[in-house]
């Protein structure tokens, strides 16, 4: 007799029992609060159904439409947080229950948003490639409004303990791209203020500026710092990338973040950059001369800067070095061939 076997039918038996009866409830109406202690129940056998979740949400509001009070709601939703907690621990890469969670969150009184990110930060330390904790994370960041610095530290603090760490290359591009967009609309505002100044210089002699205008005049000058500090932690970001490719070169996550970091680079001074990262790629592939994603970011390299040049002699010749690169990866990594292949199709425009 498999006693396995029969433990697991009497499991499924047990799940299939509390299915029924909650799907009762919801069918009939009960949006009480024990039709939430039954559903609540069948999520720690299985918290990966849709159904339960929305009933659950379906009760909160019926609930929440009985006026019960700040207090009682801060007490619900407190309950609420422990039961996900372990459903998390059950299924911690589930949709419904990270919905379920920012759901809760964004309806809870007086929410402890610091704790919140506190449960985060220790989740990542379990799973450090948790995309659902990472987002969730971003929008706990968004409601403490921490700053762009605090959340790039962290991001390299994580990326540091492992450099494979996907998600949190991707977390630092959200941020790298919010520096950017933050640059562009001060330089737009700047515009628009220099057209400003412009008018007023012609009615208003420059000795007889109105306190103001002084104080305008400022602000420019502290933008002007803003955008020199900007400037430098982007230059400092290359200089990170760049020094995880020497720790970790066959890990696919940095090339591919510091293909995309070149791709995000201003025109003014691109080509320089795209040379400097050229020498260094070429440096570390005179080390690791295999190293498949070193081989692929040189070629993406090549390209790009065969974009920046109008000499079609240049052009050619990184056109056959990046060819020459492509048939070395065939040779060198025969079972791929499908996928160097495809990768020079996507580039037919240059290959």
């Amino acid at each position: 007799m498999n006693t396995k076997l029969d433990g697991d039918l009497k499991k499924i038996d047990n799940f299939l029992k509390q299915r029924d009866v909650v799907l009762q409830k919801r069918k009939e109406g009960d949006f009480s609060l024990d039709s939430l202690e039954s559903v609540q129940k069948i999520l720690l056998i299985n918290p990966d159904v849709a159904t339960f979740w929305a009933f659950i949400k379906e009760i909160y509001e019926h609930y929440e439409a009985t006026s019960p009070g700040i207090e009682k709601l801060i007490e619900i939703y407190k309950k609420d947080r422990a039961h996900v907690e372990k459903c998390m621990g059950i299924h911690p890469k589930s949709y419904y229950i990270w919905y379920h969670r920012r759901w809760t969150s964004e309806r809870t009184p007086q929410m402890d948003w610091k704790k919140e990110l506190k449960l985060c930060n220790y989740l990542l330390t379990l799973d450090k490639r948790n995309f659902h904790c990472w987002n969730y994370r971003r929008f706990v960041v968004s409601q403490l409004k921490l700053s762009l610095k605090e959340e790039l530290d962290f991001t390299t603090f994580k990326i540091e303990e492992n450099f494979s760490n996907y998600s949190a290359w991707h977390n630092r591009s959200t941020i790298v791209t919010t520096f950017k967009r933050s640059k562009e609309n001060k330089n737009v505002k700047e515009n628009e203020k220099e057209k400003e100044n412009e008018k007023e210089k012609e009615n208003e002699n420059e000795n007889e500026k109105t306190e103001e205008q002084k104080e305008k005049q400022e602000k420019e000058e502290k933008k002007k710092i803003n955008d020199e500090e900007f400037t430098f932690k982007f230059q400092e970001e290359f200089e990170f990338v760049q020094n995880a490719l020497y720790v970790d070169p066959e890990d696919q996550s940095t090339w591919i973040y510091l293909q995309w970091l070149i791709s995000q680079s201003s025109n003014e001074g691109k080509l320089e950059r795209i040379n400097t990262t050229i020498q260094v790629v070429e440096e570390l592939l005179g080390i690791e001369p295999k190293s498949k994603w070193g081989n692929l970011t040189l070629v993406f390299l090549l390209r790009e800067k065969a974009n920046k040049v109008d000499d079609e002699d240049k052009q050619s010749n990184l056109r056959n070095h990046a060819k020459e690169i492509i048939n070395k990866l065939i040779k060198l990594d025969p079972r791929h061939t499908n996928f160097y292949n495809d990768f020079a199709n996507s580039n037919k425009s240059f290959l």
